[in-house]
């Protein structure tokens, strides 16, 4: 297996993130159908209120990490001398990057439009958004970064 150029790491991030983006939106769907309106941001500290971007956190955060190492397990075979140790401290700093969005994304949103709601079906395109979001980065960041830093 040889090293993939910049191109082959762009592509398959990219399809990566798009098989994401529709895969998360499919059960985003299903976990929210039933409530005609869900609110996409909450001003508020306390986790009393159920939002789109509040249950896309964790979404966030675990695709960072499990993505991570997916790519670290991808590219074994090309970086035979990196081991687990040198990779688990990537995927918890990619966890954190990916919270730490997020929450700035609501945040800000919050601050911008208060009070709006979407539907079902909105609220499952902004969940499968992030989700392939978080994993597009995340592959691209993890492989490149491996790539560059143990050749």
């Amino acid at each position: 297996m040889e090293t993939p150029s910049r191109n082959d790491i762009i592509k398959s991030s990219l399809i990566q993130a798009a098989t994401n983006t529709v895969i998360n939106a499919v059960i985003n769907y299903f976990m929210v159908r039933g409530k005609e309106v869900h609110p996409i941001t909450a001003d508020s500290i306390t986790g009393g209120s159920d939002t789109v971007i509040g249950q896309s956190v964790f979404l966030a955060v675990s695709l960072a990490v499990i993505f991570t190492l997916l790519g670290f397990k991808s590219l074994r075979p090309v970086l035979p001398g990196v081991t687990w140790g040198q990779v688990i401290p990537m995927a918890v700093k990619n966890g954190v990057y990916a919270f730490g969005l997020v929450v700035i994304a609501g945040v800000l949103w919050q601050r911008m439009f208060p009070d709006l709601t979407v539907g079902t079906l909105g609220a499952a395109l902004i969940a499968g958004g992030i989700a392939g979001f978080a994993s597009g980065v995340t592959n691209y960041s993890t492989v490149t970064r491996l790539i560059e830093r143990f050749r």
